[in-house]
């Protein structure tokens, strides 16, 4: 039985490309505090730092085989982090633009539209 614990990263990425679990949670094992350590110096939810890190475990699982790390591995993680933290903030500002639309909306908005419709409308007739 392997000792996974023993391995270097080098032998936990190549098993990793070959699809074995056992590698990818050792992998998560070594990495995954330092990197939400990480993540949750930039942001101050909780939450949001951990779906950061789940995405990058995700991707790097999802991407195992097309995966080459040439350099060091905390390089390759620090790369996809930025990546995903860019990601986030770019979401979350779409979404707090359309909140802020919705939320800015009002009955006076609806009363111009309507009564623009009509004026159109009766245009058309």
């Amino acid at each position: 039985m392997t000792e996974y614990n023993l391995l270097t990263n080098t032998d936990l990425f190549t098993r990793l490309k070959g699809g074995d679990y056992a590698a990818y949670s050792e992998i998560y094992q070594r990495y995954g505090g330092i990197l939400f350590v990480f993540i949750q110096k930039r942001f101050a939810d909780k939450t949001d730092a951990e779906n950061i890190l789940i995405e990058v475990f995700v991707d790097l699982w999802d991407n195992r085989e097309m995966i080459e790390i040439t350099g060091l591995i905390s390089t390759y993680f620090y790369v996809s982090l930025r990546t995903k933290m860019l990601n986030f903030l770019e979401r979350n500002a779409m979404q707090n633009h359309y909140i802020n639309f919705i939320e800015n909306f009002n009955d006076k908005d609806i009363v111009i539209t309507d009564d623009w419709l009509e004026q159109n409308n009766s245009h058309l007739h």
